[in-house]
């Protein structure tokens, strides 16, 4: 029942970080928004609670806050709790997931990197969101080439957050070594 709530939220979070985590996204009222207010209606009204929503990430303060500021808000709109759950690196997070997954206490939504994404795709591990987010909720039109690697078989399995695949290091004596000329 929390997937529509867990898919406009992650729609809201990434999309803030694509414009600079600005809390004004997806202010509209859209279809998705008024499908995933309903959803938290209902469930309030089944268990007589506002649904909790895990959101798992890695890093620091820096962070934390802006997952927070791209959030903010949503708590209210949403008619739901945010618990805030931070891996301390992003090895620990690949590495509790699956056993976290089978124990039922990972986190709803979980801003991942690029690495095992394929593993938890094909092991049916990462949820298809193409029913949750809609055209509306997020524009697909904005997403480079850098982040199709998360749409697979027409299926939407993560929103980016950014427009950096990552950062390349790179040993210039080897480059040089190599006889590869500037670096591009």
């Amino acid at each position: 029942m929390k997937n529509k709530v867990i898919g406009v939220l992650m729609a809201v979070v990434m999309a803030a970080g694509l414009i600079g985590c600005s809390p004004a996204v997806n202010q509209g009222g859209d279809e998705g928004t008024k499908a995933a207010e309903a959803v938290t209606e209902q469930a309030e009204a089944v268990t007589g609670e506002k649904p909790v929503i895990k959101f798992g990430f890695t890093g620091g303060e820096i962070e934390e806050q802006a997952y927070r500021a791209g959030l903010d808000g949503a708590e209210e709109k949403f008619n739901c709790t945010i618990e805030w759950i931070r891996y301390p690196d992003t090895t620990t997070m690949w590495e509790n997931l699956p056993a976290q997954m089978v124990a039922g206490t990972a986190p709803d939504i979980v801003a991942v990197t690029n690495e095992n994404y394929m593993e938890f795709i094909e092991n049916n591990m990462f949820l298809d969101l193409s029913p949750y987010i809609t055209k509306e909720d997020y524009d697909f039109d904005r997403v480079t080439e850098v982040h199709r690697c998360w749409l697979i078989d027409d299926k939407i399995y993560g929103i980016p957050t950014d427009g950096a695949p990552a950062a390349f290091i790179v040993n210039m004596d080897m480059w040089n070594a190599a006889g590869l000329g500037e670096l591009p």
